[in-house]
Parts: structure tokens; sequence; C-alpha cells
């Protein structure tokens, strides 16, 4: 049973007002063996601290305790309590307090509070009650109090009115998380509210937060109750290995220039904002958030490092904190379907909100996508870009850096089973500071993994195939190795320390969200073996490294973990079914998770982009889609780019059909690998047609439809032209069949070769093809002018263009303001979806005005699509703040100025 942490408390008061009991009784809670927090009034009813003091906890009698730290002024209400009774046995928790607060306008907050209320006392003894209720944030704003409204508060009041005599000093929990103290009973609630002191009224006083740091052995630090459940958790280091992690924070943090550059962006005047810090493995971005969060954090600011397990839902509790609040996402290119939500809900927060994203790479991952999506634009920003550089770049400050992480993780080592018993800080004040030069020591990680592999080498040696001195690497790995064996005995597995080795890079390599997926893969890589043996293994991969909100974490930190991959993956690895064992059993989200290791690992690694081939290629369509996903997070995807390659070229209509759904419709990096799939798919149709017209000719209109808009994206206009002209021959065809059905994918063909066709001057026939466009769209409006106006406005627009291309600017200029017409009849019923439109033919019409003489008109027009473009500039400033510039010039230019 779990020793309980609340206990009454007890002042005597000799100078007692007449009527009132000489002894005051309240509630307390142990923050710690002897540390008790309560009420000051309960102990301090004079204003001072009463000289004799009790406490009673789950179990004896009363024990003498004294105040060591008090705060009563004016509604602040707080005390601690030191037990000093020699008959007090200290009880054990296994979880320390954690301290909250709540940083939202969100009603209902749900809370608990336990304490020793009057009304149920009797004669022998105090006994508890467990009020429970909600905390509404809006409620008693001006005296920054918390108001628990209670449900199950005391049927009667007592003799002095308040059901609730007693229970002051109670603290107030919300989501396990201690957010107050409860001092007063108001007055006009019938006993069913409480007033409860915040706790950040006194956690960031320097008396409060000592006296709690001398007994907890940590200064309070206070977390965002309503974003707990987002937050990334954190486990306590047990391996070697773990102490390197960032969230460890075993060495000292080293100060760096990014960090004030990242504290005057949270301190600036703008409300929201988006950084984006990127670094090599192990460059330190992950500490430097943190550190970053923790020093907000004193400063009044909520915090979140958001945990990959965050859903829309989850994170659109976001949208109504009401403090300066930091999100933090890691790995931010493996995150992308969190980003969405995420930006959409921080852009509504009256507070001022900072976003900071890391990644290995400012590389496509932040522009690729199916569709295009407003408030994602603010990632393609050059400006938010922070480069982080090497922490150390001399050797000098290397040799420093090694040797405050020894002398740190000298400290922490005795903590860990086996390593007990062994003076750390004598081995670590015997050892002499190396000379860390070259390349290989330019991450802050490489320093440290060097420093704790000589330390362990250095007073706890075990065999290792490398020098010790040079492969810091391959020396942790062999003491991780004893840690995987260590675990394995407590769980009965007797499998070979070469299986043990092989299955730990099992769950790094592919990973697990769900213990389902763990199974799904761990029966392939343990070969034949029953139910319960695969359950076993998996259980323990999943005790050895918690560091994250999936069922398995695998090896970190990162660097490490790659180095294992691509020595287990060599030449001289023994581990043949890591790649080909789990294929056909893991899930998109482990093929993903599989190929982003191998290719941070394959630059160090090369033998590895024969394995990337292979997993793409084993995988079928589900590895290409993977493929996909994880080549614009690379710094290096030419491995995964040459795999899709090969996927390509030998996949079959269908593999090639589902690929293509899922290609990004704007993205850089895969423009060649889209381009040559669609090519792959008019190959392919064209033998089908060739067989089955009837049925194929359809799928391959639109696939040469699609393989001319591919072309022109890459500049191959005339090849372009050629398929364009081909897709309307085509859809020609089809409405000569069915002309109800297939009209409306001819008017799209005739519309894209009349761009066609200008774009490579040929402008008569362009002309003739947009007129034709035109009159199509005009046809289907008729039949459906919800469905075809939008369409019909943009083949008007491009019509205009044709028109003045040949000289024709009157017809050009009626052809631009029925366009304009048309669009505003669009923004009148969908202006965010249109405006963008209108823009353009409103400085379409500008032109075209301008053209004939109009000037005063043409400036008007000008002015106003300036107007349009300013208003999107200001939702999208990296999209449409160039469009804004030149609306300017236009101005500029029409107006003669």
């Amino acid at each position: 049973m779990a020793v309980r942490r609340e206990v009454e408390v007890y002042g005597d008061w000799p100078d007692h007002p007449e009527g009132r009991g000489r002894w005051t009784c309240g509630s307390g809670f142990l923050l710690a063996g002897r540390l008790v927090l309560t009420a000051a009034h309960v102990v301090c009813p004079a204003g001072g601290p009463l000289a004799t003091v009790k406490v009673r906890g789950e179990s004896g009698g009363l024990v003498d305790a004294a105040v060591v730290w008090q705060r009563w002024v004016d509604d602040v209400d707080v005390a601690l309590l030191e037990i000093t009774g020699r008959d007090w046995v200290e009880p054990v928790w296994r979880h320390p307090v954690r301290w909250g607060r709540l940083v939202t306008t969100r009603a209902g907050q749900g809370c608990e509070a336990t304490g020793f209320p009057a009304v149920v006392a009797t004669p022998r003894r105090r006994e508890t009650h467990h009020a429970i209720g909600v905390v509404n944030p809006r409620s008693l704003v001006k005296s920054g109090l918390y108001a628990v409204e209670v449900t199950n508060p005391p049927a009667e009041p007592g003799p002095d009115g308040s059901g609730w005599r007693g229970m002051c000093g109670a603290a107030v929990l919300c989501r396990g998380l201690l957010v107050g103290i409860v001092t007063v009973d108001p007055a006009g609630f019938a006993s069913r509210r409480l007033i409860t002191v915040p706790i950040t009224a006194v956690a960031a006083d320097p008396g409060f937060a000592r006296v709690v740091a001398e007994h907890t052995g940590r200064t309070p630090i206070v977390e965002p109750v309503e974003l707990a459940g987002l937050a990334e958790p954190v486990s306590l280091p047990a391996s070697p290995a773990e102490l390197l992690r960032a969230d460890a924070a075993t060495a000292p943090f080293r100060a760096r220039p990014e960090l004030e550059q990242l504290r005057l962006w949270c301190q600036s005047e703008q409300w929201s904002g988006v950084r984006l810090v990127v670094g090599a493995g192990g460059q330190g971005k992950t500490r430097l958030a943190r550190h970053l969060a923790g020093s907000l954090t004193g400063r009044g600011w909520a915090t979140l490092v958001l945990g990959e397990h965050a859903t829309s839902e989850d994170i659109a509790v976001l949208a109504q904190v009401a403090v300066p609040t930091l999100v933090v996402v890691d790995y931010a290119e493996g995150r992308t379907a969190q980003l969405d939500p995420l930006i959409a809900a921080l852009d509504q927060a009256e507070a001022k909100v900072r976003l900071l994203l890391l990644a290995r790479t400012a590389g496509a991952w932040r522009t690729d996508r199916v569709a295009p999506v407003a408030h994602l634009s603010v990632l393609a920003d050059e400006r938010i870009v922070v480069s982080l550089g090497p922490v150390e770049p001399d050797p000098d400050g290397r040799r420093r850096a090694w040797r405050e992480a020894v002398d740190a993780l000298a400290s922490r080592l005795a903590v860990l089973d086996t390593y007990q018993g062994i003076a750390w800080p004598d081995v670590a004040a015997g050892m002499v500071e190396p000379i860390l030069d070259g390349e290989r020591f330019r991450t802050i990680l490489a320093v440290q993994m060097h420093a704790l592999a000589a330390l362990l080498h250095a007073g706890d040696p075990v065999p290792t195939t490398t020098d010790a001195a040079r492969d810091a690497q391959a020396v942790l790995l062999e003491h991780e190795a004893r840690y995987w064996s260590r675990v394995a005995d407590r769980f009965g597995i007797t499998l070979a320390p070469a299986t043990r080795r092989c299955l730990v890079a099992t769950a790094t390599l592919w990973g697990a969200s769900t213990r389902e997926e763990a199974h799904r893969v761990l029966a392939t890589a343990v070969g034949p073996a029953t139910p319960d043996v695969v359950t076993n293994a998996a259980d323990w991969l999943a005790t050895l490294y918690r560091d994250s909100g999936r069922y398995w974490s695998g090896l970190q930190p990162d660097p490490l973990g790659e180095y294992f991959i691509g020595t287990t993956l060599g030449p001289g690895g023994d581990c043949p079914a890591l790649i080909s064992g789990p294929m056909t059993h893991a899930s998109p989200g482990q093929l993903e998770q599989a190929l982003t290791v191998l290719g941070r690992a394959h630059p160090r690694h090369p033998h590895l982009a024969e394995v990337i081939t292979d997993t793409v290629l084993a995988g079928g369509v589900a590895g290409a889609r993977a493929a996909v996903a994880v080549a614009p997070r690379l710094e290096q995807p030419q491995p995964v780019l040459a795999a899709l390659d090969r996927f390509v070229d030998a996949a079959g209509l269908a593999q090639l059909d589902e690929l293509y759904a899922v290609l990004p419709r704007f993205s850089l990096l895969l423009t060649q690998t889209t381009l040559r799939t669609a090519t792959a798919r008019v190959r392919l149709l064209r033998v089908a047609t060739d067989q089955n017209r009837e049925t194929y000719l359809p799928a391959l209109a639109t696939s040469v439809n699609n393989l001319a808009i591919r072309l022109g994206e890459v500049g191959r206009r005339v090849e372009g032209l050629a398929a364009a002209t081909e897709a309307v021959e085509l859809r020609r065809e089809l409405v000569a069949l069915n002309r109800d059905a297939y009209l409306p994918d001819l008017a799209t063909s005739v519309n894209n070769l009349a761009v066609y066709l200008g774009e490579v001057g040929r402008r008569v026939e362009g002309l003739a093809a947009a007129t034709e466009a035109v009159e199509l769209y005009r046809e289907l409006v008729a039949l459906n002018q919800d469905a075809y106006l939008p369409a019909l406005a943009t083949s008007v627009n491009n019509l205009a263009n044709r028109l003045a291309d040949v000289g024709r600017r009157v017809e050009g200029l009626a052809a631009a303001t029925e366009a304009v017409e048309l669009r505003r009849e669009l923004v009148a019923l969908n202006r965010d979806a249109y405006l963008p439109d209108l823009a353009t033919s409103v400085n379409n019409l500008a032109n075209r005005l301008a053209d004939v003489g109009r000037r005063v008109e043409g400036l008007a027009a000008a002015r106003e699509a300036a107007e349009f473009y300013y208003e999107l500039a200001r939702t999208d400033p990296v999209l449409y703040g160039p469009r804004a510039e030149r609306a300017r010039e236009l101005v500029a230019s029409v107006g003669g100025e």
C-alpha cells in the first residue's frame, strides 16, 4: 500500500481569542520525508510562527514540528514545516512531488484535495475527506486565486458557519500535479467552494525554493497542468549510455550564442512565432531547447516538449493558452502530421506563443505537400532557421568540456546498478584530458561519449576488440551489452549474447508504438518460439530504454544507435534477419522508422545504401510510401531516392498508381521521382490500352494529362506540349463516346494546352485553345454553376492573357473584366478560398487597362490588387510577400511614379 502524504497539523495558540479553542487544526501535505506544506494561518495565526506545532501522519501519535518558512501577506497564505520529532519515521515514495499550474482558459479542470475537516472527525480520531471538484480558470482572475467548485461538500455547516474547518492547508492536485493549498471556505457558496492559493504564488520565492530543494533534492519546477498529457515522457537513466541523453542533462550546459538569440526571440513583442534549430545529431539541439524552456519557466512561461503520442484533439488545447507559452517539437522533420494542428492551434491563442522546432536538416520536409496548407507556409521561410554550429569549435574548448563531462558522469555512474562500489570521482580525478582534434569531435555529444567511454574503461574495463582510446562507441556498446544481459536475467531470458544483440538492434531499427507492433516484428527475429517467449522478450526490450511514449524506444542517444545499426548490418554483422525477417510484418510507421535510422546512419556507413534499397524493394508499395515520407527528412537523401527509382522501374501498374497517389504535389526533392513515376504509368497504360482500349483509355488520358503537367514543372515544355496535345486528343475521343461523363476532363486538358502553347510562343494556337476552353466551361456552368464556376473564372482569366499575347487588347480587357466579376462572385461565397485568385485577376485587369491607355482605372485596379496581396501576406508572408511587393511595383509603374 502506498504511503499517504496527507498529515494532520496542530498549532498551540496560547493567546487565542475568547470563544475559540487553544489549538488550531488544519491539514498538511508531505513534500518529503520531513517537509510539510500547509496554510500559514494554521501555524502562524497571530502573524508569527507558533512555538508549539505538531503533526500526525498515517499512524502513530503527534510529533513535534517547526515552521521553517511562511508567507501570510494579502491572499498568499502558505507555510512549510519541518518535522523535528525523533520518533517520526520518514516515509519513502517512488515518485517525487510534481508541481503544476493552470495555463489555459479551459473550464472544468478536474481536481482533488484530501484533508481533515472537522465534519468527519470523531471523538477518537480526525478522519480524512477526499474532496473532488473542478477549477474554472476564469474565476477569481483579479485576485489570482483558484476557486475549487466542490462536488461532494459537507451537507451541514459547523458552529462557525463552515463545513470545512480543518481542511485549510490541504494540497490541491490536478492530474497528479500540486497546484495549490486550500486556505478559505468563502461565504455565499454553501460550502461548495474552496479558495486555493496557487503554488505559483510561492514557488519562485528564493526561501521557499531553497527549503524545498534541501529536503527534496530539487527546486520546484512548475508544469502546465493542461499540457501535461501532451508532454514527452521522461525517465531516469538506467544504463551508462542513457546518461548521455539530452533530457538527463548529466553534463553542465555549455553556453552558446544561439541561446541568447532564442531568448530575445521569445521576449520580442510579436504575439506568435516559429523558429527551426537545425544541426547534426549530437550537436546539442535538444539540450539547448530544454535549457531555454527551463529558463523561461522561471519567468512565468508555460513550456512544453511535445510528445509524439499527442493527437490533433490533444493539441487543440493550445488554442486556449492564457500565459506566454513555448512549445518544443523535437525530430520535427518526422512529425509534420502534428505541425498542422499545432500551428493552427497556436495561431488562435490570445497569449504570446513560441514554437521551437528541432531537426537535423532544414530540407524538403518543410515544403513537400500533397496539397498546399496556408498556415504551414511559415515553415518554408528561411528566416526562421537557426543553424547550430559546434559548441566548442577548438581543441582547448573540447578539453574543458571533456573534463566537465567526466566529473559530472563520475557522480552519476555510482547510482547505476553494477557500477556502485567504485570510487568514480577518484577515477575521474586521475584521468588526463586528451587532445580531441579532428572532424569526429565537432559535436558536443562526441566529446561526452569519449569522456564516458574513457571513464568506464579506466574504472571498470570490459573486453573489447577495438582500440578503447579511439572507438568510444564500441566501448559504450560493450557496457550496454552488459546492461542488456543483467536485465535479461531478471526476465529469465536465456538467449545467447549474439541473439540479445540482434533483438536490441531490432527494437532500435524498427521501433514499435504498441505492444502488438513489437510482437509482430519480434516473432520473426527470434525464429521459432512460443508466444510466451516472444512476450517475454518484447517486455524485456521495452524495459531497456524508456525515453518516449512508444513501446520500444531503442538505443539512445541517436548517434550511438545509428553506429550500432551501421556495424550490426555491416560486413561483419551477425544479424542476417534484421531486415528480411520483420519486413513483412512491419507497420507503415515502423518502415519509416527503419528507413530514417538507415538514412541517418548511411553517411558514416556507406554500405547501408544497399540495405536501404533492399528495404524499399522488399517492402513493396508500403516500402515505397515510407521512402517518400522519409527522403525529405534526411540530410543526404540520395540512397533513398535511388531506391525509389529502382522500385518505380520494376513496379507494376497497380503499384505505380498507389505510389503516385501519395507523391507530394509540391516538392522539389521528389520532382524527378514523380516524373519518373508518371512516365512509367503512361508507358504501362499504353500497353494496357493497346490490349483493351475501352477499359484503359480513360486512365491513359488522365495519366498523359498528369505527365504533361509534370514535364512542364521541370521546364521540359516541348515534351510537355506534346503530352498536353495527346491528352486533348484522347479526351476528345472519350467525349465522342460519352460527352456528359468526359466533358469536364476535356475542358481541363484544353485549358492546359492553351497555357503550354502560350509558353512555347505559339500564341495564335494558344488563343484558339483558350477560347475553346472558355466555351466548354460555359457549357458546364450552364449545367452546374456551383461546380464549374471556379474553373470558368480561371479559363476566362487565361483567355485574357492569350488575347493580350496576340495584341487583341480590347478583347483582352473585356475578358479580364469578366474574370474579375466572376471571382468577385466567388469571393462573396468564400473569401478565404478565392481571394488569392481575385487578387491575381485584379492585378491582371490593371495590366490590361494600362495596355489600352486607361491608366486612371488601371491605377485603381493595381492599388486594389496590392491591398489584396497585403491582406494575404499578413497570414502567409512567405507565399504572398513577394507578390505584394510586385503589386506595389505595378502601382508605381501604372501610376507613372
